[in-house]
C-alpha cells in the first residue's frame, strides 16, 4: 500500500466472493491495477484461462475471473499486473492467434505485467515492490521491470532484496515476470 496508497484491496472475507462484475466495479477509475493471486492457464480452451481471485462464496468452488470475462469489462487502464502464476500463458489457435490473459488484459490497459510460469510468491513480492519503485521513479514499465530485475540479480545492488532461504539471483526468482504492451 505504500507505493500505491491509493489501492482497493480484496482481501480476506471480501475476496470470497469476488465475481467478475465485483472485480469490475472495484477497479473502476484506477489507472493501475495489480492483482496478486493463483493464475489458471487452460491449453485446450485459453479464453476460459483465468485468474482465482478468492475461495468462492461458501467455499464452493472458486471465483475465477477468465480472459472471456475480461473482454466485458468497460474500463482502460493504464497497467495491469496480473502477478499470478502462469498469466502470461498462451496458446496459438488458428485464425485468432495467441489467446489467454495477456491478450485479454492488452485489449484492457496499455501495459500488462504477467507471469511466464508458477512464480515463487516471496521473490515477486519483492521484484513488485521493486518494479512499482523504479515506476514511481518515472521509468515506463519496460524498462522498470528490467531495472528491478538488475536489482535482483546484483547483490551489490541497493535495493537488493533478501529472499528467505532462497538465492534471488536465480532466474526463477525475477525472470517470471514480463511486461507486454
Amino acid at each position: 500500500r505504500v507505493l500505491m496508497p491509493d489501492a482497493r484491496m480484496f482481501t480476506g472475507a471480501r475476496a470470497r466472493d469476488v465475481s467478475a462484475p465485483t472485480f469490475a466495479g472495484g477497479v473502476r477509475g484506477a489507472q493501475r491495477v495489480h492483482i496478486s493471486c493463483h493464475g489458471h492457464f487452460e491449453s485446450s480452451a485459453p479464453m476460459e484461462s483465468g485468474l482465482v481471485l478468492g475461495p468462492g462464496a461458501s467455499g464452493g468452488g472458486s471465483s475465477l475471473l477468465t480472459a472471456r470475462q475480461l473482454y466485458a469489462i468497460d474500463d482502460r487502464f493504464e497497467l495491469v499486473a496480473a502477478v499470478a502464476c502462469e498469466s502470461g500463458r498462451t496458446q496459438f489457435v488458428s485464425g485468432d492467434g495467441f489467446l489467454g490473459l495477456t491478450r485479454a488484459l492488452l485489449y484492457l490497459s496499455r501495459y500488462v505485467v504477467s507471469a511466464l510460469w508458477s512464480v515463487n510468491e516471496r521473490s515477486t513480492v519483492d521484484l513488485s515492490a521493486l518494479f512499482y519503485e523504479a515506476c514511481a521513479a518515472g521509468l515506463e514499465p519496460v524498462v522498470a521491470l528490467a531495472d528491478a530485475q538488475r536489482a535482483m540479480v546484483d547483490p551489490r545492488h541497493p535495493r537488493h532484496p533478501t529472499v528467505s532461504g532462497a538465492d534471488p539471483t536465480h532466474p526463477f526468482h525475477w525472470a517470471g515476470l514480463m511486461v507486454s504492451g
